[in-house]
């Protein structure tokens, strides 16, 4: 018995081996996690190879039974793996060869997978491939598309432009327009449009189990303003002094806040090692009290000296910024402003008298 349960091992090993041989030469693309649309079939992602197809099917076929004992074994992060290797040998089935049957193998494995989306997906390619599906399979996919898409949402994108990048939490699901509805588990979302020389957009969605939903989304283009050439010396070019903002008053407030602070919990501390003090140097205090008293004390005081130093330096900042950055910046703000307004009230057009030995009048003068 145990020899042949060993025959049965390396049998299949030598089958499993070819396939994930060809699955690490050219992994699958397609399994997407939220339903976008893969083009499947492009022969510049792989070389069509029916027979080496057929033996990955076999070996995801041992997997998926294997992942079907281990469930019933109660071992669910085994079948786990096994399912997810049946899935990986499937899709890349599906890549090299050309059986549309696989499409529902495939979908089971993910119905066990708990992927109802992806599984919805590939039955809807089952049941589109009506003429090159054995009749037996395209009835089982058509009952268990009917049964699945009643635990997922389909929602239809109507995307202008064409060729619009659409994805969800930064994951593409394709780009437009799209042949099929993308099939979602029920949940919010909220989907990214982008697309060149169009404005981004978003699109929050909420799906629900068996609903289906049609949604037309626009982007609008990129605006580009040419603003026409400039003559030098133009009025348009002559720029009016603006007014200039004071310094900032916020290092005064930190400054005199952190010095405030700083010396109230220096009294405080102080005071405090002033009453160890007392306790320690008391003649009814005992050994234990004075020694408690001395440790107390000796740590209120390192205290009270550094929030002393804090303070100095604080309030010596304080006093630093005022004299120096605001006081002398507030002073240059203030005739940079009045300057400004005079710079902007000023008459382009001045009337002054004008007087003669034999006669008087005014005389107009400005700029032009």
């Amino acid at each position: 018995m145990s020899g042949r349960r060993l025959t049965l091992v390396v049998l299949a090993g030598l089958t499993v081996i070819p396939s994930m041989r060809a699955l690490a030469q050219s992994p699958t693309d397609d399994v997407d996690a939220e339903g976008g649309a893969v083009d499947e079939g492009d022969p510049a992602q792989a070389t069509k190879d029916p027979k080496l197809a057929k033996k990955l099917a076999a070996a995801a076929q041992q997997l998926a039974q294997k992942g079907d004992y281990s469930t019933r074994r109660n071992k669910l992060d085994e079948a786990k793996g096994f399912y997810e290797q049946a899935a990986n040998a499937y899709g890349k089935a599906i890549e090299i060869g050309d059986d549309p049957n696989l499409y529902f193998d495939l979908a089971t494995v993910e119905e066990k997978l708990g992927k109802l989306d992806l599984a919805v997906r590939h039955l809807a390619r089952v049941i589109g491939a009506k003429s090159s599906v054995k009749p037996d399979v395209q009835k089982k996919a058509q009952l268990k598309y009917d049964d699945l898409s009643m635990q997922v949402g389909l929602v239809t994108l109507q995307v202008d432009p064409d060729v619009t990048s659409v994805s969800v939490a930064g994951e593409v699901l394709g780009t437009s327009p799209f042949n099929e509805p993308l099939v979602f588990m029920p949940g919010a979302y909220k989907l990214s449009f982008a697309s060149d020389g169009y404005q981004p957009k978003d699109l929050d969605i909420k799906v629900e189990a068996g609903s289906e939903a049609e949604r037309k989304i626009s982007l609008e283009p990129i605006k580009i303003v040419v603003s026409p050439p400039r003559e030098p010396g133009s009025e348009d070019e002559t720029e009016t002094p603006g007014v200039a903002s004071p310094p900032s008053k916020l290092p005064l407030y930190v400054g005199g806040g952190v010095t405030v602070v700083a010396f109230g919990a220096f009294i405080v501390s102080g005071i405090l090692a002033v009453g160890e003090h007392g306790t320690f140097v008391g003649a009814d205090s005992t050994r234990a009290e004075r020694e408690d008293a001395r440790a107390s004390g000796q740590s209120y005081a390192l205290f009270s000296d550094i929030m002393l130093g804090t303070t100095l330096v604080a309030a010596g900042f304080t006093t630093y910024w005022y004299m120096f950055k605001y006081r002398k910046g507030n002073a240059k703000a203030t005739e940079t402003s009045s300057a400004g307004r005079a710079a902007t009230t000023m008459s382009k057009v001045d009337i002054v008298p004008w007087v003669q030995p034999s006669a008087s009048g005014l005389s107009v003068a400005g700029t032009f």
